[in-house]
């Protein structure tokens, strides 16, 4: 059912191109904001796409008795807050925001649908109401008018009855309800089409009828429509709702990358893609989504047994690869070089592979024509290197802000539990491309080890005094803090070499607790750092030793 009409004029602004004029409103401090929102990398990209239009985010929570000591504490102009969250329910924290406060600005942005809320929402004190299924600047106009004083509703939002869903949902024929049910409990457009002997396009035809037939403005209303009417079956499908809000993230990370982006499960089901994965296969969204690569039409025979071997191979043992391949695709011959690194899902499994691929193909038509054979392999090595250069770039770019927005866990503590492992397998994996191609070089500086060490609780400080030495601090922590080393016990010692250089050699022991084994991108990771530094690893009876041979400061005076 569609909500996108609203009693307030919609329109976007910044503040730098207008002034805010409602209640308690300044025109040169920017309006403050609190948001309330419990999924993680949700509610940092409502602070991102807020602080990017003007707006001051003073905080972000992400449950109902944070949101209540968050407003007592920063005194917002406007809270911005889910309906749907924990420890106290969005409903109940607006009531006790407006009996505190009748100036407070109250706006509504949710999942859950104005049929049902709108008018529960107005009645508890908001002064606003957004779903999270309108349209991508509907939050940024609300805001805008919340701000200025309006309360924003949805037109006649509590007027839709169960009964008057169930008379639209008796003029479906039954194929379009056979589509429905399929729609909502998770299948592609491929299975529904194979199970009802029809092709994916008729599928999506239907689709844009049932949109019409029953009022809604997206996919997701359609199913919470025939979930509400019992249409699904529990437990039935392939992607359940929790990873749907997941991967409309993880959608915009991957609409972000300029190359060929995309995600896939266990069993090599397309969660994702770009505009990009698209063009170079020359494939439309819906036709190959949620497809496996046995059904990628665009390879031939041998290149998809070829690819699903690979595929295979690399959940066997997970870690960063990359690769460059000759394909043909829909008859045309293209040189790619194919990325990719595994994701991990609530267990800490390896849910599928996140990946991407760059089309070289006019690189290499440009190769052929070198004749020297030392020239041609001195530019494909940098070819090699610029190009895993930008993916490293480009995956640094992101961690900043995934980092932020997971430093509070939501309610789903599993999907937590993804977006944290792979926000640390994008740092591990940037930071590895990096060294291995020299991008990150060692840069020594004084260092006092002691008192660098004396920042984790475990460090014991020895009798024996370390003198300052040459070290790059920065790529050490990178060390250090790849290892569980806040429940670690550490020990620092130190002797002097012939020619006056110093053994510098730091215990970590974890005390009724196995030494851990790194695995993976981490594993690799860890050795590039100890290579970068000089440095050499060993297992020892419950624990680690680190070992340098480095220079003492007092041998090489400043410039």
């Amino acid at each position: 059912m569609c909500y996108n009409g609203y009693k307030s004029a919609f329109f976007t602004t910044t503040l730098a191109e207008q002034h805010l004029s409602g209640p308690g409103m300044s025109a040169h401090v920017p309006p403050q904001i609190l948001i309330v929102e419990p999924y993680p990398l949700l509610r940092h990209a409502m602070q991102v796409a807020l602080t990017e239009a003007g707006y001051h985010v003073v905080a972000s929570v992400g449950n109902g008795r944070d949101a209540l000591t968050a407003v007592r504490e920063h005194q917002p102009d406007l809270v911005i807050l889910e309906l749907d969250l924990p420890e106290l329910g969005g409903l109940d924290v607006i009531r006790r925001l407006r009996a505190r406060s009748a100036q407070l600005r109250i706006l509504v942005f949710t999942g859950q649908h104005a049929r049902h809320y709108a008018l529960r929402s107005a009645q508890a004190g908001a002064n606003g109401f957004v779903s999270k299924h309108d349209a991508e600047n509907a939050l940024d106009a609300a805001v805008h008018a919340v701000l200025q004083g309006k309360n924003l509703f949805p037109d006649g939002a509590a007027i839709h009855t169960a009964r008057g869903q169930q008379q639209l949902l008796d003029c479906l024929s039954a194929r379009e309800l056979s589509v429905l049910q399929a729609l909502a409990n998770g299948e592609s457009y491929h299975d529904i089409a194979s199970t009802l002997a029809i092709s994916w396009k008729t599928v999506s035809t239907y689709k844009s009828r049932l949109l019409g037939k029953l009022q809604a403005s997206s996919l997701a209303e359609l199913i919470d429509i025939a979930r509400d009417a019992g249409l699904d079956k529990p437990g039935s499908g392939s992607i359940t709702t929790a990873t749907s809000a997941q991967l409309s993230i993880l959608q915009k990370l991957v609409d972000a990358s300029p190359e060929v982006m995309f995600v896939r499960d266990r069993q090599g089901r397309l969660l994702l893609c770009n505009a990009q994965f698209l063009h170079l296969y020359q494939v439309d969204r819906d036709a190959v989504m949620h497809t496996t690569l046995a059904q990628a039409h665009w390879f031939d025979e041998a290149q998809r047994e070829r690819l699903q071997a690979s595929y295979d191979e690399a959940l066997a043992a997970p870690r960063l690869r990359d690769s460059d391949l000759t394909f043909v695709i829909n008859g045309q011959t293209h040189s790619v070089r194919i990325w990719s690194m595994p994701w991990h899902d609530e267990t800490g499994q390896v849910g599928g592979l996140l990946g991407g691929a760059i089309d070289l193909t006019a690189r290499d038509q440009s190769l052929i024509h070198l004749r020297n054979n030392e020239t041609l392999a001195q530019l494909k090595l940098a070819t090699r290197k610029d190009t895993l250069t930008e993916a490293g770039k480009y995956v640094k770019a992101h961690i900043p802000r995934l980092r932020e927005a997971l430093a509070q866990p939501g309610p789903d503590e599993a999907l937590r539990k993804v977006s944290a492992a792979l926000l640390q397998d994008l740092v591990d994996t940037a930071l590895l491309l990096r060294l291995t191609h020299k991008i990150v070089t060692p840069r020594p500086q004084p260092l006092d080890l002691p008192a660098l060490l004396s920042q984790w609780p475990g460090y014991h400080p020895s009798t024996q005094a370390t003198a300052p030495v040459w070290l790059d601090q920065t790529l050490l922590e990178e060390l250090l803090q790849r290892l569980p080393i806040n429940t670690a016990r550490l020990n620092l010692t130190s002797r002097t070499l012939p020619l006056g250089m110093l053994r510098v050699e730091i215990d970590l022991t974890w005390p009724n607790q196995p030494t851990p084994h790194p695995a993976g991108v981490q594993r690799l990771l860890l050795q590039a750092l100890l290579d970068t530094l000089g440095g050499h690893m060993q297992t020892q009876d419950g624990g680690l030793k680190l070992s340098f041979e480095l220079t003492p400061v007092e041998q090489v005076p400043a410039a």
